[in-house]
């Protein structure tokens, strides 16, 4: 960019963001010597967008800037100055600033008068930088430290603290929420498949949990037809030809226990619940919501329909993945809203006088409704108390559905896993030219197999290692990479040897 001193010389500035840490000496002395142009480096700006903001947003004192400057980005995306120049919320940085606000007000205010009041977004800021997650918390800090702006805006807003403690926590979650609402829930699944098992080898209580139910019920259960059903409707949603996996047994077979992770995996704020029989509003919460998932724990689709709670027609049209209307509050709406669901499913529910028919639900909607439902069979009840210390475990859960897949594909000679619009095991088309300026790494991503975020993620790593080919890194130079860690040791032990370190 571009500055015209007051008397016509021009001189230029550049802003330039780092991956990592480096020297400028070493840039400095080779624009002087190869180039002929001597600069001058400042660290006054530690962040990009102060000095983006200095070039690209006039001041009183600097009310010209360059109209036209030339940017540059690695990987040839467009840059939009505008955004670039807005400084970030830190809620430490806010909470100091609204400290620093008050001390001046105390020095400059020569008669008394109203301070300046406490804003939503300066207690959030508090609750985040100090950790205030309770109501009570949150009172008992402003009571002992909290200026007499905030004090007043506590009292005050006494009643919807607790709420805007919870919008604190969502604001802060924004940029994290943001980026898994960028993946498929598919991408979803095997990203969270790659970080494997958290526990110690052998401690997984859902891992063995899981391979005695499955040892358990193997007469009527086919473990790799289970988890190709839920993966396809994962990937695709209800259909007439992909059925939400129904599991059904007796108490404490362990149907529920399976399938308990999908909480972990897509977050209980994402996954919807059953609703309570009666409830005038059971399918409000799908609409506008970010729902990525149903999970209904001991449903029973007669006794809902019965009540009304969730009437045959509807149940059929949303579980076919059809447009359907469902009734929402008229305080907001027409008491009407239009809601089709393409997203993953699962039900459970006790076999016994579970299809048994009713006044409200004859035999022929029976029909209908099983027709929507593809049931496995539970029969083994664990000993008591046999399933009770289980904890669920998301990577353990979202591994045996791939390879059990990828079983069932085999066994019925289908040559590959569908992928549908979700695949993650193909890269886009949108990295593949990067992957091929680093020589040998798409060989290396092939034996890797892995997901597709876990292939880009790393392929960020070794674009800012600056690699130019897969044979110069070194064992230790692999290791050192951020996404090592999302590998499981069979991949990390095929990505060295196809990368040539296996004797390193």
């Amino acid at each position: 960019m571009s500055l015209v001193h007051s008397e016509g010389s021009v001189h230029y500035h550049a802003v330039v963001k780092l991956c990592r840490s480096t020297r400028f000496l070493q840039a400095k002395r080779a624009l002087r010597e190869r180039d002929g142009l001597p600069s001058h480096w400042s660290c006054s700006h530690t962040r990009v967008w102060s000095a983006m903001r200095y070039l690209h947003i006039g001041t009183p004192s600097k009310p010209e800037v360059d109209t036209t400057p030339w940017c540059w980005e690695s990987k040839g995306n467009k840059l939009d100055l505008f955004e670039l120049s807005q400084e970030p919320f830190m809620a430490e940085v806010w909470r100091k600033r609204r400290e620093a606000d008050a001390k001046k007000e105390s020095v400059e205010t020569k008669a008394p008068k109203r301070s300046k009041g406490v804003t939503k977004l300066d207690m959030a800021a508090l609750v985040l930088s100090k950790q205030l997650h309770t109501k009570d918390k949150l009172m008992a800090y402003v009571q002992e430290h909290g200026t007499a702006a905030m004090q007043t805006y506590t009292h005050k807003n006494q009643r919807r603290l607790a709420q805007d403690i919870v919008d604190a926590l969502e604001w802060s979650q924004a940029k994290d929420s943001a980026a898994l609402e960028a993946l498929t829930d598919w991408e979803l699944l095997t990203r969270c498949a790659s970080k494997g098992c958290p526990h110690q080898p052998g401690s997984c209580t859902y891992r063995t949990a899981t391979a005695g139910i499955f040892e358990n019920n193997k007469q009527t259960i086919n473990r790799a037809e289970l988890a190709a059903s839920l993966r396809d409707i994962v990937v695709s949603g209800p259909s007439k030809t992909t059925r939400v996996p129904f599991l059904v047994g007796p108490s404490n077979s362990g149907k529920s226990t399976i399938v308990y992770p999908f909480d972990d995996l897509f977050s209980l704020s994402r996954v919807h619940h059953k609703p309570a029989l009666g409830s005038g509003f059971s399918l409000r919460n799908l609409v506008d919501s970010g729902k990525r998932f149903i999970f209904w724990d001991e449903f029973q689709p007669v006794a809902y329909a019965s009540d009304k709670t969730l009437p045959v027609p509807l149940f059929l049209s949303l579980f076919i993945g059809k447009h359907t209307e469902i009734q929402v509050s008229q305080a907001f709406n027409d008491g009407n809203k239009d809601i089709q669901w393409n997203r993953g499913a699962v039900f459970t529910a006790k076999l016994e006088g579970l299809w048994l028919p009713s006044r409200q639900v004859s035999a022929e909607d029976i029909v209908h409704i099983r027709n929507r439902v593809k049931e496995f069979v539970f029969t083994h009840s664990m000993q008591q108390g046999g399933l009770k210390e289980v904890h669920p475990c998301a990577p353990c859960m979202c591994q045996w559905i791939i390879q059990g897949a990828r079983s069932w594909d085999a066994a019925c000679g289908v040559s590959s896993v569908p992928q549908g619009p979700s695949s993650s095991m193909v890269l886009s088309s949108s990295i593949v030219p990067r992957v091929h300026a680093i020589q040998g790494l798409s060989d290396c991503l092939g034996a890797l197999q892995a997901p597709h975020a876990t292939c880009k993620a790393l392929l960020e790593d070794l674009e800012q290692l600056g690699a130019v080919r897969v044979a110069e890194l070194t064992a230790a130079d692999w290791e050192s990479l951020s996404t090592w860690g999302m590998l499981l040791p069979l991949q990390r032990r095929h990505l060295l040897h196809c990368a040539g370190c296996h004797g390193a």
